[in-house]
């Protein structure tokens, strides 16, 4: 029954060396702490009596150790030869669980939205509802990416051409302000009242 799951994942290859078997059960005790010993058992081709021993092995020498702890020192450990078969299923175990929050996140962002779009008007402004919109849009942001997108969206140039005036224009220009300057003068001069 607790076999080495009938001939699935059989072609991995074993590790040889002393550091590759320790490097290859500590990858195998961190997958069996993220899906359980079965299915690591299944995904590493051994047998779950094994994963078994090793994971209680494992806490006995280590009974201080998290199962962060454990993960972040199997990630270390990933670069020994041999010990690429257990990292690549503890990835994948872990990218498997991140899509299934992610769509767990999403579904449950969408009921709660849908909830909030059947109050009326005048329930969305009370003070707990209104925090709880704004909490369930930020978690669904968060999860879909909204923002993140709307800040990497690519930028609009829009350029503008301003021809400056030949020293023609201008001399016309200044010109024109004198005379301008010279009416409004009299025209000043005009309505002032003389004393």
């Amino acid at each position: 029954m607790s076999g080495p799951n009938n001939g699935q994942n059989q072609q991995q290859p074993r590790p040889q060396t002393k550091a590759e078997r320790d490097t290859f059960q500590l990858q195998a005790v961190a997958l069996a702490y993220h899906v359980g010993q079965r299915p690591a058992a299944r995904q590493l081709g051994v047998s779950e009596n094994t994963v078994r021993s090793w994971c209680l092995r494992f806490r006995r020498k280590n009974p201080d150790f998290s199962f962060p702890q454990i993960a972040s020192k199997a990630r270390a450990d990933s670069r020994q030869p041999c010990a690429t078969a257990a990292y690549a299923a503890y990835e994948r175990a872990i990218k498997l669980h991140s899509d299934r929050s992610r769509l767990g996140l999403a579904q449950a962002g969408t009921l709660a939205s849908e909830k909030f779009a059947s109050l009326p008007a005048t329930r969305l402004v009370e003070r707990d509802t209104a925090q709880a919109l704004e909490a369930v849009s930020r978690a669904v942001d968060r999860t879909h990416g909204w923002s993140i997108a709307a800040q990497q969206a690519p930028a609009v140039n829009v350029a503008v051409q301003v021809n400056a005036p030949t020293p023609e224009e201008r001399a016309e220009l200044t010109a024109l302000d004198r005379k301008l300057d010279a009416i409004a003068a009299k025209l000043k001069a005009s309505t002032t009242p003389q004393a």
